[in-house]
């Protein structure tokens, strides 16, 4: 039997906490004219909590921001001094933002469930299939 080798293999570099600069914006991680605003313990959790949505609903947008926050200790959150820029705090947070990703995800739920992915039968364009659900079975993405 033959094997194939891949011609390339791509790995995204995952962030540590090790690797953030806690002198530069926390979410960027860039330094802009923009003053640098002390994160409010309110704010490190609305931060933390919003990491953890955005992940969950598996949003492309922020990506590296997800994974860097979510490098970030429990004991970290507390203890360190964070600092952001209130744009990036106000774009990476905006609620109308999350709306629209719940919206998204919910609809992509129910368009799984309408046509019946998973059914043989029933021919699906490309378009109508979104990613995998790691909730549910991973071949037929059904409820266990």
């Amino acid at each position: 039997m033959a094997t194939v080798n891949p011609v390339a293999v791509l790995k995204r570099k995952r962030e540590s906490d090790q690797n953030i600069d806690h002198k530069l914006c926390l979410i960027c991680q860039i330094t802009k004219t923009e003053k640098l605003k002390v994160a409010s313990d309110e704010g490190k959790k609305r931060v933390r909590d919003v990491a953890s949505e955005r992940g969950e609903l598996h949003d492309t947008e922020f990506i590296t921001v997800i994974e860097r926050l979510l490098s970030i200790l429990d004991c970290d959150w507390s203890h360190v001094d964070m600092k952001w820029h209130k744009s990036c705090y106000s774009n990476f947070t905006a609620e109308n933002k999350l709306v629209r990703l719940r919206k998204k995800r919910n609809t992509k739920k129910q368009t799984r469930i309408e046509h019946g992915v998973g059914n043989l039968n029933c021919r699906v364009s490309r378009s109508l299939h979104c990613t995998v659900d790691w909730d549910l079975c991973m071949f037929c993405q059904r409820w266990l």
